[in-house]
């Protein structure tokens, strides 16, 4: 056990029969670790076994000494409790024990102290030791020989065990990015997922992570990876992919499931045999289905068709005036438009006026555009788009993208676009 100490690790001996004697106070190992073993007797002396006075020693030792944050406590005996009736440790109900394991707490709530019983025979009470310290380890006799050299392995055991037991249920938490929307019966939008490791000292992997609604809801969130690797306390984020076929307006709650696992799990497990506890939560989550801007629009036309027909005429005497507010009160072309292919960009134009007509990327794409809002008054535009033969339109909000063949158009509001800026310079 001495061979297995290095230069640095610090050592004390206590002998007892009906009193405790110190051999040696902790002191630093050093170059000669045989030197320690010279104090102690060549044989056996004695007639008592008092091993409580022998564990107040130990603790007043520790109490007084310049205790490093990691270190053991090896109680070696042969015999079982044999001492005087005066002894304050004659019995283990007595009041001496008691305050033992009040010390014993106190200071492994200070340090990581592995204690060990070590029985020498079969027939003793080492076991004692529990009624002192907690989490102690019994080596028997028979184990003595191939236990010893472990003792410094079984020390950092123990501290990974204090410091991780309480770590363990500490939980994945998912939350998402700004409002969770979707335009009914339009392209996917595109969202982000925040996933944050409250475990302080090991690292997760979240398998399986799925957004789930009620089937009949009409809502779809796909896209996102098979797994997530997240560090100590560590947070990613993730894109995920909405659509919805559900009626504007409609508001579903959703759940979000996954698995939790780590790459220390067979050791947290297995060597310290600790419970893998760590679950996802996530803050409560809701998706709203919007209108597009041909659904408002047609709405509106709709609401107002059944009155138009006998105000025709005075339709078209103020249609001059109509025009001339609707045209002031328009809203106007925000942002900007990117095309790339393959991740390089081709082009980049800002969007301003109240609509345009643009030759993107050396002209290989036509676009027109003009601008809209949703239902909650969140700026995007609507964007047509040919290049060669193939034609393509829709609603773009933030961070959408709207494809034709092997380009990709998207739309970035101005916010966006000055943050992306900043974090570029």
């Amino acid at each position: 056990m001495v061979d297995s100490l290095s230069p640095d690790d610090r050592l004390a001996i206590i002998t007892f029969d009906t009193k405790p004697q110190v051999r040696q106070a902790l002191t630093t190992i050093g170059s000669d670790r045989q030197s320690a073993l010279s104090s102690l007797p060549s044989t056996p002396v004695g007639q008592a076994t008092d091993i409580g006075t022998a564990l107040n020693a130990a603790v007043d030792l520790m109490e007084g000494g310049d205790l490093r944050q990691r270190g053991a406590v090896l109680l070696f005996t042969d015999g079982t409790i044999d001492t005087a009736s005066s002894s304050p440790y004659a019995t283990v109900n007595s009041a001496g024990w008691t305050q033992l394991h009040q010390r014993a707490a106190a200071l492994q709530g200070r340090h990581d102290i592995a204690p060990l019983a070590i029985a020498l025979t079969s027939d003793t009470d080492a076991a004692v030791l529990k009624r002192v310290f907690a989490n102690v380890t019994d080596v028997p006799a028979s184990r003595l020989g191939n236990y010893l050299p472990q003792v410094s392995t079984d020390v950092m055991k123990a501290a990974a065990v204090k410091k991780l037991q309480d770590q363990l249920a500490a939980p994945v938490q998912v939350s998402v990015e700004g409002p969770l929307r979707a335009t009914s019966g339009a392209a996917p939008r595109r969202t982000t997922l925040i996933l944050h490791n409250a475990n302080t000292a090991v690292p997760v992997r979240v398998d399986g992570l799925a957004v789930e609604a009620d089937p009949a809801s009409g809502i779809t969130v796909g896209g996102l990876p098979e797994s997530v690797d997240i560090p100590a306390a560590g947070t990613v984020t993730v894109e995920a992919q909405v659509s919805t076929t559900a009626p504007p307006g409609t508001t579903v709650p959703l759940a979000v499931t996954g698995t939790v696992t780590s790459p220390w799990q067979a050791v947290i497990t297995g060597d310290l045999g600790l419970s893998w506890q760590s679950v996802l939560t996530a803050s409560p989550m809701t998706l709203t289905a919007s209108k597009s801007a041909v659904a408002i629009w047609s709405d509106l036309v709709q609401s107002r068709s059944a009155r138009i027909g006998g105000l025709v005429l005075l339709a078209l005497v103020v249609l001059g005036g109509v025009w001339g507010v609707w045209l002031a009160t328009r809203p106007r072309l925000a942002g900007s438009l990117t095309v790339t292919r393959d991740g390089a960009v081709l082009d980049e134009r800002l969007l301003r006026g109240r609509s345009m007509s643009l030759g993107l990327g050396k002209d290989i794409v036509s676009a027109q555009v003009t601008p809209v809002k949703d239902t909650e008054g969140e700026r995007g535009v609507v964007v047509q788009v040919s290049a060669g033969t193939e034609r393509k339109s829709g609603s773009l909000f933030e961070g959408d993208s709207l494809t034709v063949g092997d380009l990709t158009i998207r739309y970035t509001t101005d916010r966006a676009r000055m943050l992306q800026l900043i974090g570029t310079d």
